[in-house]
């Protein structure tokens, strides 16, 4: 995994995952916030509309490592 940041995030979210499920997560979650990112950011927003997004997207990532295995 390139970043070591989400390298050890992953470790310690999903310690009993084998470490290609940590990779491809990791991988996963930097490539959407990166893409998503980008898209949302092209146009103005409110700060509701920032608000309502992340909260979004942290709750589709919580899901995700959940299903991983994530506990917390």
């Amino acid at each position: 995994m390139a970043n070591r940041t989400v390298e050890v995030f992953m470790q310690e979210t999903l310690p009993a995952a084998s470490d290609p499920v940590r990779d491809l997560a990791g991988e996963l979650i930097i490539e959407t916030l990166s893409a998503v990112g980008a898209d949302f950011s092209a146009n103005p927003r409110t700060s509701a509309e920032i608000e309502t997004y992340s909260d979004a997207l942290a709750d589709m990532f919580c899901a995700y490592l959940r299903s991983l295995g994530y506990q917390g």
